[in-house]
């Protein structure tokens, strides 16, 4: 079973208990063509994409405020193309080169995506983050089977990943941790905070 099936699944249950709404959408298998292989994906993505090309599963609390999570896979078209003119400018590569081989895969919130470094010589191992407006890319330390492992293990709640460098930085008293910490027994009784964390360092590269 995939990850977005358990995730989905884990959702379902907690909607049947009214504890959240819930929203998805799935998008119809992927046609392969030869040159997907000229990127150098990981396996586990291109089988994810040979089910669905895109997804999209959204949820809200309905008893705690400002408690909700997403995660919306692109569309394959959409994460091989060109990012020019949408996160960057030509001149933002003075500041940041790597942005040029930026290729977002999950639109983690409108002001968060995470995606591929994809150069022509190779695809990095780790997934990289970048905030809308900025040119900075964040290292999540995480290769794709860790990135969906932990989107799992968060249950796809509001900007989970910045909760990742948020550990890494060591700084565990930001707001967001604060939120995550306090709604997520609430919401699904089986997280334990000191096993999501035990479980990232455990992934990380």
């Amino acid at each position: 079973m995939e990850f977005y099936e358990e995730l989905h699944l884990k959702l379902i249950d907690a909607k049947d208990e009214n504890i959240i709404t819930l929203e998805t959408w799935f998008n119809n298998p992927l046609i392969p063509t030869p040159d997907i292989e000229n990127y150098r994906l990981p396996p586990s993505f291109l089988e994810i994409y040979q089910k669905s090309d895109g997804m999209r599963i959204q949820w809200e609390a309905t008893n705690i405020e400002q408690a909700y999570g997403s995660m919306e896979f692109l569309k394959m078209e959409a994460v091989l193309s060109s990012w020019e003119d949408s996160i960057y400018e030509p001149e933002d590569l003075e500041m940041n080169e790597m942005l040029e081989f930026f290729h977002p895969f999950d639109q983690v919130s409108p002001e968060i995506l995470c995606g591929f470094m994809i150069t022509p010589n190779e695809t990095y191992q780790s997934i990289y983050l970048n905030m809308a407006g900025e040119t900075d890319t964040s290292f999540l330390d995480l290769d794709f089977d860790g990135y969906v492992t932990m989107l799992y293990e968060s249950r796809a709640y509001k900007n989970w990943p910045i909760i990742l460098l948020n550990i890494q930085n060591n700084d565990l008293e930001s707001p967001l941790i604060s939120d995550f910490k306090s709604d997520m027994p609430v919401l699904f009784p089986d997280f334990d905070w000191d096993k999501y964390v035990s479980i990232y360092q455990s992934l990380k590269l």
